[in-house]
């Protein structure tokens, strides 16, 4: 009896989840659905009245989906590609995609603990390089690596080999570096060795390496400096030297008088990619620059400290101290978010590109055919730059491999070209990104018809797309676009809106304190002229107009005045600050223009003609529900 019991009661609960927990129109929805909606949203608990006010959001959630339905939204180009985008992003979490992401994540947050002093021979194999010097270069760095063998000197090897530019000076021993400053390829080989010794000859993408541990240390951390830069021609002559010698000098002279780095940054320096910032440039660990420029930049300690002027082979360089950043010494989730954005801008995403393609390969039954690699190498750049040209290297019909019973041919791989979007960076070869493409592609079939959970995921998403896409039309844009019915609903309700508190005043944006203190000053001699003052000020925004108090940048229990400037208010994350200037002072329950209230009067009319649309909703597709299941929501 009690087997028969255990039997009867799973099916029992199944059933009851499954009943239907309402109807609209012809369409039902189960307990099951509904509970499954329910407890993935976090701000309900589980009551008689936070079920109710849900099933009420959930009916209208279904209603404006059906909606979209009705108007085919689903059938339009855009749904359908960004549905099939979709599935396909997903493959990655049915894959060992994340597995394989989180095992290079551990591996350079571990790597990132530790700098390591490289040594480095290098003789370089261009593409299309002729056999002979092919064979030359391989000839050489195995002669090379036999002589270290004989315990000759590290730097005197590389001297007489190596054709790194910096050779004829650091004798090999390039300086320490970290995480992610070298190819992936070549920081797995140092990062294996230990201290003292070197690996044997291995071939990079751009010739042939040997690299020496020579010592290591704990990790420097990264470092966030600005920068001035004044830069004389290559093999400049000794007046062109002096000049810019003598011009960082003054520089130097204005800086240490109080003058405003970025100011001088934007004015003078010839760093073209960071003078537009203030000279601001991204931080930077060990290796990242050359060994000068970096010690230059760790030696400084507190955040605005400036390094004397001093010369590497690209000029002059003044250096400013922004911040220091320590390695975490644990894998937060900070941590990790940093190193997921260097792993996804890097080659990197090589390796976990290729180990996702072998495990979908042995997932999906993929079978490679045998073809001419230089013919479809060929073919590849044909069709990415002269499509007309390409057409006699391979046969359109030509078969590339299968996956399962179906074939991919050479016509499939030429409209995968052809989508792409111009100048896409695939960060690799493009051939290998069509079969991880045609690879996930099928893969999502078959959990579309296999996975439960991926069918419920896919399903999530595109009724989102679809409510996101019907509210666009029958509500957000058909408010904003429909200028009569808004003029018509604010006259009516005209009395709603009314003003709080509220001053003309101007609202500053600056770039940082020092520029906002210099130009308060200048504003508590004469506001009249404040447009000119903005225009001749770097780095700053400014806003007019009438604003509700509560819109003013200020710290809290401020008594507002006419005339008043108000205290700098900092930009979260930004050394940006913000302060206002008040004109004149009103007093609450002015009544506003239209156009004053325009932001209150589009979000109030959208409410509007959402409830309208609902109200019709409701009299097409009636709400029906099933208090009897309902009920049972309460004994979970």
């Amino acid at each position: 009896m009690k087997l028969l019991l255990l039997i009867i009661l799973p099916i029992t609960i199944i059933r009851c989840d499954a009943q239907s927990l309402f109807t609209y129109g012809n369409h039902q929805v189960s307990k099951k659905q509904f509970l499954d909606a329910f407890n993935k949203n976090g701000n309900f608990n589980s009551s008689v009245a936070d079920y109710r006010q849900y099933l009420e959001l959930f009916a209208r959630y279904k209603l404006k989906v059906q909606a979209a339905y009705d108007m085919k939204l689903d059938t339009t180009a855009a749904q359908k590609k960004e549905l099939a985008d979709y599935k396909i992003q997903l493959v990655d979490s049915y894959t060992a995609a994340d597995s394989i992401t989180n095992i290079l994540v551990k591996q350079e947050f571990v790597r990132s603990l530790k700098d390591i002093e490289l040594g480095l021979i290098y003789i370089p194999v261009s593409t299309g390089a002729i056999p002979d010097s092919v064979v030359a270069a391989e000839k050489n760095i195995r002669q090379a690596y036999r002589e270290l063998e004989k315990s000759n000197s590290f730097e005197a090897v590389a001297r007489k080999y190596s054709r790194d530019p910096s050779v004829g000076f650091n004798g090999g021993r390039v300086g320490y570096v970290t995480a992610f400053v070298l190819p992936y390829a070549i920081e797995n080989v140092l990062y294996s060795l230990s201290r003292g010794s070197f690996s044997k000859p291995f071939r990079a993408k751009s010739g042939w390496l040997i690299v020496k541990n020579f010592n290591e240390r704990p990790a420097a951390g990264r470092v966030q400096v600005s920068q001035i830069l004044i830069g004389y021609p290559e093999g400049g002559t000794t007046t062109e030297r002096l000049a810019a010698r003598t011009l960082i000098d003054s520089v130097y002279t204005l800086l240490r008088n109080g003058q405003d780095f970025k100011s001088l940054a934007s004015t003078f320096s010839h760093d073209l990619f960071s003078y537009q910032d203030g000279g601001l440039l991204p931080a930077f660990g060990s290796g990242t620059y050359d060994a000068l420029f970096e010690g230059q930049a760790f030696g400084l300690n507190k955040p605005g400290e400036l390094t004397k002027p001093f010369e590497t082979g690209n000029g002059f360089h003044i250096l400013r101290l922004e911040k220091k950043l320590v390695t975490p010494a644990t894998l937060d989730s900070a941590a990790r978010q940093e190193i997921m954005q260097l792993i996804s801008t890097g080659d990197r995403m090589d390796w976990i590109q290729q180990r996702t393609t072998e495990n979908l390969k042995a997932k999906t039954g993929f079978k490679q055919v045998a073809v001419d690699k230089v013919r479809l190498n060929r073919h590849t750049v044909y069709m990415t730059e002269h499509p007309d040209a390409a057409k006699g290297i391979l046969n359109s019909s030509q078969q590339l491999f299968t996956i399962g019973a179906k074939s991919f041919l050479v016509a499939d791989y030429n409209r995968f070209i052809k989508a792409l979007a111009v100048n896409e960076d695939l960060n690799g070869n493009l051939y290998d990104h069509f079969v991880l493409q045609c690879l996930k592609e099928q893969y999502a079939r078959k959990l579309g018809v296999t996975n439960a959970d991926y069918q419920q995921q896919v399903a999530e998403f595109k009724e989102a797309n679809l409510l996101f896409a019907v509210m666009q039309q029958r509500v957000w844009n058909a408010a904003t676009e429909d200028s009569a019915g808004l003029r018509a609903y604010y006259n009516k309700h005209s009395s709603n809106y009314k003003w709080e508190p509220s001053a003309d005043a101007l609202i500053f944006t600056v770039a940082d304190e020092t520029i906002a203190e210099n130009f308060k000053t200048q504003l508590q001699k004469s506001a009249v002229g404040w447009r000119q003052l903005v225009d001749n000020t770097p780095g700053m925004q400014a806003d007019s107009g009438r604003f509700e108090l509560g819109q003013i940048p200020v710290a809290d229990r401020t008594a507002f005045s006419e005339t008043l400037i108000t205290s700098n208010q900092h930009v979260e994350n930004s050394p940006m600050v913000n302060f206002g200037y008040v004109i004149k002072l009103y007093p609450a329950g002015e009544p506003k223009s239209f156009q004053d209230a325009m932001g209150q009067v589009i979000s109030d009319y959208q409410l509007f003609l959402e409830e309208k649309w609902i109200a019709e909703l409701k009299n097409k597709y009636p709400v029906k529900v099933n208090e009897e299941v309902f009920r049972s929501l309460e004994t979970r």
